[in-house]
């Protein structure tokens, strides 16, 4: 598991770090001797061409394309200000190395030449110390960068991009890969983040003053490994979790057999359906592993008896008449999840819930936020922070980068592609978090079962990304894709 770090706290880090005694020009070295690896990796011996500000981030490049050089590379410099401090030292090593003609001090954007033999561009401009919006030349210079057509790989986060909301300052540069440093920045995976940082990898910093508490956590595969134990040869169906799910309805019967069908797949022992009695056919037909019937007072109430967990709302619809009749599951005291049609109901009858986690999109959650005379902010997890306050549950708030929330501990989820941005996909997700849920050998919380479900779904859709591409993708094909993830996890 990553955890993130907010701009300001890296630079009190660094700032503790330095003031016991810790050279910052190390740091500055040890971090461009990384950027220079990821360079070396992807251009070998080829040009590879810096463009380098005035802050830190120029000083890391000068120090990666004199290292670079010292691998056996090429390295063209483009800078835009005079250094000083630590970023002058290594701009003076970087002079010994190379010719005064691959050296080049300019001011506007029609001075940038890019050869055409060069094989990647290393943005070192702006580093997390930016706060305003780019101006002057410099969103000529990002726009250059951005329609070059050759791999950039940026310095510690893209130029541009807040460190701390992931939203551009204006222009940002789109990188193809970013290395970043001690931490990942957590504006390179909140809102429009990951769609300006590409690839990112964290390089550390020899440097054992740089101790940070706090942050963001983001899940990785490692950690479903770690999570999630192997089953026992002598499991009993029953002790992988009984999962109640209520919903379907007609024209939406889909919704709940992909429900249970992703459930089934991500471990549940058992899956019970309840269903509008229209719907009720097609989704024992689409689902056959699952049992189901007709919802009614009394197969709420058998199936809340009997069930490890729930999860309720997909293809549930708007009548009034049936979430009434499923309240009581609704406001148990059974781990549950909530989406879809539920969270709309649950707009129109705003109440508190218990041992819950909602999932709305950002839809969902305006419409929820609206129950209680809010509008979203637009910042992704001060949103997340406060569905979780209004309703008394953990929250996931999907969208790009999935955030959940809950009692104080925040969780970033990066796994995922587009081809999920399609129907169904939510449905998927919530049969995930279910069977989390429902599994009696873990005993998952609904923060800890929303995030790392979160995980699996993003992995899954990868998966089915990687075998049929994301324009034919179906909430169907991440089906499959949950049982190759975890069955490459040996789970």
């Amino acid at each position: 598991m990553q955890k993130t770090i907010t701009p300001e706290k890296m630079r009190s880090t660094e700032k503790n770090a330095f003031a016991a005694g810790k050279s910052s020009l190390s740091a500055m070295k040890c971090a461009a001797r990384g950027l220079s690896k990821a360079v070396f990796a992807y251009v070998k011996f080829g040009l590879a061409v810096f463009i380098c500000g005035g802050g830190g981030n120029g000083g890391d490049g000068f120090y990666a394309a004199k290292t670079h050089i010292e691998n056996g590379g090429e390295a063209l410099v483009y800078y835009f200000k005079e250094p000083s401090g630590d970023s002058l030292e290594c701009y003076r090593e970087l002079k010994t190395m190379t010719h005064a003609e691959n050296l080049r001090l300019i001011s506007k954007a029609s001075e940038l030449q890019i050869p055409k033999r060069a094989m990647a561009i290393v943005d070192c401009l702006f580093g997390t110390g930016l706060s305003g919006e780019v101006s002057g030349s410099y969103p000529e210079i990002i726009e250059k960068i951005n329609s070059c057509g050759i791999y950039v790989i940026s310095c510690d986060i893209p130029s541009g991009l807040s460190g701390l909301t992931g939203l551009p300052l204006g222009s940002a540069v789109i990188a193809d890969e970013t290395i970043t440093f001690h931490r990942p920045k957590q504006g390179l995976y909140l809102a429009r983040g990951r769609e300006f940082s590409g690839k990112v990898s964290v390089c550390p910093l020899e440097t054992r003053g740089l101790m940070t508490s706090g942050g963001y956590n983001v899940l990785e595969s490692s950690d479903i490994a770690r999570l999630i134990p192997k089953r026992k040869e002598s499991a009993h169906k029953g002790d992988a979790g009984k999962l109640l799910i209520i919903g379907g309805s007609y024209g939406m019967a889909g919704a709940a057999a992909l429900c249970g069908g992703a459930a089934f797949r991500t471990g549940a022992g058992l899956v019970r359906i309840l269903t509008e009695p229209p719907a009720l056919s097609a989704v024992q037909a689409l689902c056959p592993c699952a049992t189901a019937a007709e919802i009614s007072a009394k197969s709420v109430e058998e199936g809340l008896l009997w069930a490890d967990a729930i999860a309720i709302g997909t293809g549930l619809g708007m009548k009034k008449s049936i979430y009434d009749t499923a309240l009581p599951a609704l406001l148990s005291e059974k781990p549950k999840v909530v989406d879809a049609d539920a969270l709309n109901q649950l707009a129109a009858n705003p109440q508190r819930l218990n041992n819950a986690v909602i999932t709305p999109h950002i839809g969902e959650a305006a419409r929820l936020f609206a129950a209680h005379g809010k509008a979203l902010s637009g910042e992704t997890v001060n949103d997340c922070k406060t569905l979780s306050e209004l309703y008394g549950s953990a929250a996931l708030l999907k969208g790009h980068s999935s955030v959940v929330y809950d009692s104080g501990e925040t969780y970033i989820n990066i796994s995922g592609c587009a081809g999920m941005a399609v129907g169904g996909s939510g449905d998927v997700l919530t049969g995930i978090i279910g069977a989390l849920l429902a599994d009696r050998e873990t005993n998952f919380g609904v923060g800890i079962a929303a995030a790392l479900g979160a995980l699996i779904h993003g992995l899954a859709g990868e998966n089915a990304a990687g075998r049929i591409g994301t324009r034919s993708m179906t909430a169907m094909d991440e089906l499959d894709g949950i049982s190759a993830v975890l069955s490459a996890l040996g789970r």
